[in-house]
């Protein structure tokens, strides 16, 4: 069983692979408390929109409450009822963290129910200016363009290659392992299609390295 992916979640903006930076300056910008925008990310899977939509809030709110926090997993259920009871029971609340802020992610909202994609417009209704909504989305058409537009878009279909080097030598480094630049910069041309991808071929080559650095079994 693959365990980088949660051994090594990351826990800054310096440990997400983005994909360019132009996406890590705004990003950054939030957390500086310098922008408060909706967020639109949309990309194919493994691209690090879920793990970022999860680490911004505690970034920004460094003391983030439960009740300050809502996370539906649209993959998992998108059904308009189970939507309606968590967006209700969301906005019955008021913010308890220092900045006043809350947020709300929909996560792969192209899997919501045909009736969830009409009550996710008027989320953005319900949402006053100290709520930010964040949206991922693995197809873009898929995803209202009245949503669309009123929301900061990220595209994540690709990321620089220097962000996942670097991200991988985060990773080695932390396992002890060396691995040349230049070899480590094919490797990724192989294996960075996606950040899973990415995360679970670093895993299976640390192990690999191990097994080749043991000593040999005594008779």
């Amino acid at each position: 069983m693959y365990k980088f992916l949660t051994k090594h979640q990351p826990s800054s903006l310096d440990q997400i692979i983005f994909p360019d930076m132009a996406t890590e300056l705004k990003f950054s910008s939030y957390v500086d408390g310098y922008g408060f925008d909706h967020i639109l990310m949309h990309g194919p899977h493994g691209t690090g929109k879920s793990t970022l939509a999860r680490l911004l809030p505690k970034l920004i709110a460094s003391d983030l409450k439960d009740g300050d926090f809502m996370f539906f997993d649209a993959a998992k259920d998108g059904s308009a009822t189970r939507f309606r009871e968590l967006a209700d029971s969301f906005f019955a609340t008021t913010a308890w963290n220092d900045t006043g802020y809350k947020f709300f992610v929909i996560d792969e909202a192209d899997s919501l129910s045909a009736e969830a994609k009409r009550l996710l417009r008027g989320i953005f209704d319900r949402a006053n200016g100290n709520t930010m909504i964040m949206v991922t989305s693995n197809d873009l058409s898929k995803i209202d363009p009245g949503i669309v537009d009123r929301c900061k878009v990220f595209n994540f279909s690709c990321s620089e290659p220097t962000y996942q080097l670097y991200r991988a030598q985060q990773i080695l480094q932390a396992e002890g392992v060396d691995i040349p630049e230049a070899v480590l910069f094919d490797f990724i041309k192989v294996h960075g299609h996606s950040i899973r991808e990415l995360m679970r071929s670093l895993e299976d080559i640390v192990q690999a390295i191990r097994s080749k650095d043991q000593p040999a079994p005594q008779a």
